[in-house]
């Protein structure tokens, strides 16, 4: 499984937008947590979420967004699915 695949999982199942420390806990109690190689290779799996987010959360199609909660930009932002269809049909990594 690919990471952004597992992220799009969490995400589909949660009610409220998560930070990435969220996701990262949501992805260590899944089974498909271990078969994700993306999150193997990394000393920091936090770090492979975060780059994950980053990478697909910009241009002019993003998969991720960012829910606006109002408060300071220091705050973590909670992340959102955008464009759930698009990332179906496009198979990206």
């Amino acid at each position: 499984m690919k990471l952004v695949e597992l992220i799009i999982e969490i995400l589909e199942n949660s009610i409220v937008p998560l930070k990435q420390g969220e996701i990262l806990e949501l992805a260590q109690k899944n089974p498909a947590f271990y078969s994700c190689g993306e999150l193997q290779r990394v000393a920091v799996p936090l770090s492979a979420i975060a780059r994950c987010l980053t990478k697909y959360s910009s241009g002019g199609n993003p998969v991720f967004g960012v829910a606006d909660e109002g408060k300071v930009k220091r705050s973590q932002k909670r992340c959102t699915i955008s464009n759930l269809p698009d990332v179906k049909k496009s198979g990206n990594d």
